[in-house]
């Protein structure tokens, strides 16, 4: 699954990716992770969020599906330092942390959308 580094502009709110991010505004979950200094903040690793497109190589992100596509996005307060990471496809799922099986009773749509991967 692809893994693009990116800056980040806390006056602006974009990500700017290394590479065309081929995204589209809803795409995610995409996860963020750091090495060498911090995440811009608010962002937090092991933290499902959504794209909103901005252009090849420029995304906002939004902390749900429904708040990227009204176009909703995190305000940024810092750009963060060192090396940020944008990683985008199952792999980077976070742990789920309830019981195995719950997820399809569930009322989280990302649990239902793992049971739904699971069964194609």
């Amino acid at each position: 699954m692809p893994v693009f580094t990116f800056t980040a502009d806390s006056g602006t709110d974009k990500l700017t990716t290394s590479s065309a991010h081929g995204l589209v505004t809803g795409d995610g979950p995409v996860a963020v992770r750091n090495i060498g200094g911090a995440l811009p903040a608010p962002l937090a690793g092991v933290t499902d969020y959504w794209a909103i497109l901005v252009d090849a190589d420029e995304i906002k992100l939004a902390t749900s599906s429904a708040n990227a596509l009204l176009g909703t996005a995190i305000n940024l307060t810092t750009n963060g330092s060192g090396t940020n990471y944008l990683e985008l496809g199952i792999p980077y799922r976070r742990t789920r942390t309830y019981a195995p099986g719950s997820q399809v009773k569930s009322a989280d749509l990302n649990g239902n959308f793992d049971a739904w991967v699971a069964l194609y």
